[in-house]
């Protein structure tokens, strides 16, 4: 029995501590790779931009906020706002998700 009461509080601990990420990781600028004609850039006032290498006018910047493995971005030029769902964050990789709609990948630059 006591084995099992072990077992059991280091699951929890396991399944809890897999799921914590160090959300000031998203701090600075972001090369997405799949395409690679954007850069994002987070700050720690939680401002974000989106430069566009081929289109400038799809450019973006506005403000973020990330609450456990979620990024909510509200855009200063367009109505509304975006989630994400962060799948990855390390010191040199990002992988986010929208939506189960598509997942982006950067790498970091700065």
């Amino acid at each position: 029995m006591k084995t099992l009461s072990y077992f059991f509080i280091l699951s929890l601990f396991t399944l809890f501590a897999c799921n914590r990420i160090d959300t000031t990781l998203i701090e600075g600028t972001w090369q997405e790779i799949d395409t690679g004609d954007s850069t994002y850039e987070f700050t720690s006032d939680g401002k974000y931009k989106i430069e566009y290498k081929e289109d400038e006018d799809e450019n973006d910047q506005g403000t973020y906020s990330v609450t456990k493995r979620i990024i909510t971005t509200k855009s200063d030029l367009a109505s509304g706002q975006e989630t994400y769902r962060i799948q990855t964050l390390e010191e040199n990789k990002m992988v986010l998700d929208q939506n189960d709609l598509f997942t982006l990948t950067f790498i970091r630059i700065k």
